[in-house]
């Protein structure tokens, strides 16, 4: 195998995603990238136990000399091509069938750190598809993101520790909780690139942190799922990941009916309220764990939004901010950790937010405790975002 490199800068683009995934172990190869050279360009594929991401370079980007295939340490390969920059890079495979040999200018470098590519763990690429649609990769990256706040790593319930992703009636949605909080963002899609009218799969944590870091050089990408694994290709990129197996939660039982008001507030003054909370908080507890407790009121009396933190007999700090707009017939009082509830109101981009109380069900019963739904206000009508935080005690 022989490969001519213009710039060593390209070489290191295609090779950040396949070496992202490589992880040191008691053996070699899962530290390893493999390289397959043909004459319409070549093939650059990491693999871990859940997931894979296969790069295609074509042969207008890379000079393939002598055809071939071999594996390499990523980490090895990745720092030398980053101390080339822009210079040319030569890659040749040794008669040997096991030394790299790299050149640029007068720079000479061996690296023996190579296996047969024959071993080397294959990517799922036989997917059974069931379904596949094109999507917009931002807005795709956008919804991820949109629910990564309220998305668990080490729940005890191992369906919840990602996000799930569906299609239904024309509407995309993002969903992920962790029991405290929880996450959803909805927005059209093009049916007309759907095989049914119907889908959904449950990202792991791996994966979604993956997408949501993907640069790649198309607006478009295809997604391809099949029973337990879902793949994304983009321009020259194909990332493939394992699914989360089991059926998700339905969340619509856990999202309360019985509204019992709505404010409207400043997202920036609601913010630094809490900063303030905190700080008063944090100083109080002298290295002792801290509470973050917020007692919130909606005053419907003084059109006010008032906060303690502590004890009610003797609180550490208290706060208000005014109302905006409301949809009170009383005054209601609730209790959130304050520290959800500025992770929920970091999502949003709009100047005000909607705080809706609305009492829960628990257990068949009535429970006098008050969730919070977060959501902004007046951003696009096509879209839906909310947080919900469950209350404290």
């Amino acid at each position: 195998m022989e490969l001519k490199f213009a710039s060593a800068e390209v070489l290191s683009f295609f090779l950040s995603h396949p070496a992202s995934i490589t992880r040191k172990t008691d053996k070699d190869i899962t530290e390893h990238i493999a390289i397959g050279a043909t004459d319409q360009g070549v093939a650059l594929i990491g693999t871990s136990d859940v997931c894979s991401f296969e790069r295609i370079i074509s042969n207008d980007m890379v000079d393939v000399i002598k055809t071939g295939t071999i594996t390499i340490n990523a980490k090895r390969l990745s720092d030398i091509a980053r101390t080339y920059g822009k210079k040319p890079i030569h890659i040749i495979l040794d008669d040997d069938g096991k030394t790299i040999k790299i050149k640029s200018g007068r720079s000479r470098l061996v690296v023996r750190e190579t296996g047969n590519a024959d071993k080397y763990p294959q990517p799922s690429s036989n997917m059974d598809v069931k379904d596949k649609l094109i999507v917009n990769i931002k807005q795709f990256q956008r919804g991820l993101k949109m629910c990564t706040h309220t998305m668990p790593s080490d729940h005890i319930n191992k369906k919840l520790n990602g996000i799930h992703v569906a299609i239904k009636d024309n509407i995309f949605s993002f969903v992920s909780t962790d029991g405290h909080k929880l996450g959803v963002f909805k927005m059209p899609v093009n049916a007309s690139n759907i095989n049914s009218n119907e889908l959904s799969f449950t990202l792991p944590v791996s994966a979604v942190k993956t997408l949501q870091s993907l640069t790649v050089e198309s607006e478009d990408a295809l997604i391809e799922i099949s029973d337990n694994a879902m793949a994304l290709t983009a321009s020259s990129l194909r990332y493939q990941t394992l699914l989360i197996d089991g059926e998700y939660p339905d969340i619509n039982k856990t999202i309360p009916t019985d509204i019992k008001g709505m404010v409207i507030v400043n997202k920036t003054e609601l913010m630094s309220l809490i900063a303030r909370s905190a700080i008063a908080v944090d100083s109080a507890s002298k290295g002792t764990k801290a509470i973050p407790r917020l007692d919130i009121t909606a005053n419907l009396e003084s059109n006010s939004l008032n906060t303690e933190v502590g004890q009610a007999s003797d609180p550490l700090a208290s706060d208000e901010i005014p109302i905006i707009h409301q949809q009170l017939n009383q005054t209601i009082n609730t209790a959130m950790n304050y520290k959800n509830l500025l992770s929920c109101l970091q999502t949003i981009s709009s100047e005000d937010v909607s705080l809706v109380f609305g009492k829960m069900v628990q257990k068949c019963q009535d429970s006098e405790r008050l969730n919070l739904l977060v959501s902004p206000v007046g951003n696009n009508a096509n879209e839906s975002h909310f947080s919900m935080l469950m209350p404290m005690r």
